[in-house]
């Protein structure tokens, strides 16, 4: 349904880098997928180029089979005709027509009758029926984000695009947004392509998620895949709580060995690539130093163990609780903890590492040093 080919785009300006930088990702009929990364990576320039707001400078882009923007072949096809529905930041709402004006914007093709009917299954679809006579202003902000939602969805788009709609929005009304979300999406076999900064906010949306660093897209991926086997130490660092810590491979035991602790993780290899593509690497030579993935769900507690570490930070949430340590040499770690008992900062524990899957990224050369 969404073809991205090598996009390029840039500014004007000879030294200007590209804000896309050779993205490419796909997504099939009904998929989700969700673009995640830092403020200023080109998340929101490739989703307003993929709209048709924004002209790229390379590259080919193709909606439902049909190329919609190819430079090369000197092809951009306006946005009013690319079949895509957009819900935004700010829900931009028209303030002077009624809930069931706003809806019903996108559908002066079809006869009044028809008109009415998608409008009121659209309003039921994202739970507003009843409220079709209202003005945006005497909604919640909760509700005019839904009836942007069922605005873009009316005219049956082949694509709905999707630009951070629920950052204004607070916490727990996002959280539960998400699954609405999803759920409508589904129902309606709509395919999605999300910005959003919210790791969990693009877990719990996304069949696909792609992060985004400096205009370059590291890993387009299953979730679960991205944060148990990142393609490049940037999608490593960047998702979930996790850190790289200094190791070398040992051949003789065919696992990585922690260097300042000198503990053997407990999982079988499963080494990923150094650089931003999903394959994975040969296994490193004896004694190479690389740095070893290990999230806070990797650490546990082991009064027994030799490797000790003290607390730096303990914070309750709820089910668990997230400590902060530091090993003997300064290494920093995470870890999920028990949320009983409380620890205190400054108290000594012992720890064991053992990580669901070990994940492997060479020595860069400055971490050598």
């Amino acid at each position: 349904m969404l073809s991205v080919d090598q996009l390029v785009m840039r500014w004007p300006g000879p030294a200007a880098r590209p804000v896309l930088d050779g993205v490419s990702l796909s997504l099939m009929s009904g998929e989700i997928g969700v673009l995640l990364g830092p403020s200023g990576c080109g998340k929101t320039t490739l989703l307003r180029v993929v709209a048709g707001l924004e002209r790229p400078s390379a590259g080919r882009v193709s909606i439902a089979g049909q190329c919609v923007s190819d430079p090369a072949a000197r092809l951009q096809v306006p946005a009013e005709k690319r079949r895509i529905g957009m819900v935004f930041q700010d829900f931009a709402l028209f303030p002077h027509l009624t809930v069931a004006g706003n809806v019903a914007f996108g559908l002066r093709h079809l006869g009044r009758t028809q008109r009415h009917e998608r409008v009121a299954r659209m309003l039921a679809l994202v739970g507003l029926d009843g409220l079709a006579a209202r003005w945006p202003h005497q909604l919640s902000g909760g509700q005019q984000q839904r009836v942007a939602l069922a605005r873009a969805l009316a005219p049956a788009p082949d694509l709905i695009l999707l630009d951070e709609p629920f950052s204004s929005l607070d916490t727990s009304l996002r959280e539960r947004l998400v699954h609405e979300l999803r759920d409508i999406l589904k129902a309606t076999g709509t395919t999605a392509l999300f910005v959003t900064h919210d790791q969990a906010e693009a877990f719990a949306l996304g069949d696909k998620v792609g992060v985004m660093h400096q205009g370059q897209l590291h890993q387009w991926d299953a979730p679960r895949q991205l944060y148990r086997q990142p393609a490049s130490r940037f999608v490593a660092e960047f998702i979930g709580q996790g850190v790289l810590l200094p190791s070398r491979w040992m051949a003789s035991h065919d696992q990585p060995v922690d260097t300042a602790a000198n503990q053997h993780a407990s999982a079988p290899p499963v080494p990923a690539a150094a650089a931003p593509v999903p394959a994975p690497a040969p296994a490193p030579a004896e004694s190479a130093p690389h740095d070893l993935l290990l999230r806070a769900s990797d650490v546990a507690l082991d009064p027994d163990s030799s490797l000790r570490a003290e607390v730096l930070r303990w914070v309750y949430r709820g089910a668990d609780a997230l400590g902060t340590l530091r090993l003997s040499d300064g290494q920093v770690l995470y870890a999920e903890l028990p949320p009983e008992p409380a620890l205190q900062a400054g108290q000594e524990v012992g720890i064991r590492l053992a990580p669901q899957e070990v994940v492997t990224f060479a020595r860069q050369a400055q971490s050598a040093a």
